[in-house]
């Protein structure tokens, strides 16, 4: 499948879009906001900051956010709408979608099928891409998918590439469903002040609790599978330090005072803490594969920086 991003309107926002504090998701949602609005518009995805652990059956709970919730965001906080994604869709479906005047489509599926992905026949996972139409094949398509990050299988670098619908219909018709929603912008869009946003983001870590914060750690503290509760522990701190890095991003784009600049110097530094600690976390998952304890006090590290979080929100929102 060649690759060609020197052609095509989203190449500009590819070469360029610096995704190193965002996940899957995010990624692609910056790069359908940038390529419709301008570079740096992606800027208020990284407005809300939250600490909302969900329950997942029989597993650890996470905080890792649903498309549904990344959408919402991008909507209110950006002003580019994604439909809500389609189960089941067919690649027929995206293709006649594309020529029929969408032009955007924001796809979810398995990261197993995509064979630009590094995970591409080796693991099923969601991850993101986006369609559009070749500008000079009508029998092509493109894919773009703006995510850069490491892999345990190599790195996922962002890229376009050119496909048949033949290609397309290995990826959209297999086995696991895929799910696409139309992109569009939001006319009259007006994004919400700053100092609301600071102070929603203050009340929703404030009113989570200490005790939400609790039960959050031992989950992972107590879990009877050490090597499961490492791996798990690794993703979400990874998680949460992207948030943090990305929150930060955004503040650095108020005007001067909104947030004080003692206040950015601090939010900063706990993007950092969380990014250290993520590389403790990765380090105590090698130890435990290896048969070994996790390093002591990780989890009461783990408890003071989701703490820190909420300290930090009401000092910006002062």
């Amino acid at each position: 499948m060649p690759q060609d991003t020197k052609t095509g309107s989203p190449a500009d926002v590819v070469g360029v879009l610096d995704t190193s504090a965002m996940d899957c998701v995010q990624a692609n949602m910056a790069l359908v906001a940038d390529h419709l609005l301008g570079p740096g518009s992606h800027a208020g995805l990284g407005a809300p900051v939250r600490f909302m652990p969900r329950d997942r059956p029989g597993d650890l709970p996470t905080v890792e956010p649903t498309v549904t919730e990344h959408a919402r965001v991008l909507r209110d906080l950006v002003g580019v709408d994604i439909a809500e994604p389609t189960d089941g869709l067919r690649a027929a479906t995206a293709l006649e979608a594309l020529h029929r005047g969408s032009r955007l489509l924001f796809v979810v599926a398995d990261a197993y099928s995509l064979p630009w992905c590094p995970y591409f026949v080796r693991q099923h996972m969601s991850h993101t891409f986006v369609l559009t139409p070749h500008e000079r094949l009508q029998d092509r398509v493109r894919v773009w998918d703006a995510y850069d990050n490491e892999t345990p299988f190599g790195r996922a670098r962002p890229g376009g590439w050119t496909m048949t619908p033949n290609e397309v219909s290995r990826i959209l018709d297999g086995a696991r469903p895929v799910r696409a929603g139309t992109v569009t912008v939001l006319p009259g869009h007006v994004t919400p002040d700053p100092g609301d946003v600071l102070r929603r983001n203050a009340e929703a870590l404030t009113g989570t609790g200490t005790r939400a914060v609790e039960e959050y750690v031992s989950a992972y503290r107590d879990h009877p599978d050490r090597r499961r509760a490492a791996e798990a522990l690794l993703l979400e701190t990874w998680l949460l330090a992207r948030s943090r890095r990305l929150h930060h991003t955004w503040l650095t784009t108020l005007p001067a005072g909104t947030a004080g600049a003692a206040g950015v110097r601090a939010q900063a530094e706990q993007a950092d803490a969380w990014q250290e600690f993520a590389g403790r976390c990765y380090l105590a998952a090698r130890r435990v594969r290896r048969g070994r304890p996790e390093p002591a006090r990780l989890h009461e590290r783990f408890a003071q920086l989701l703490t820190r979080d909420a300290e930090l929100a009401r000092r910006l929102a002062a």
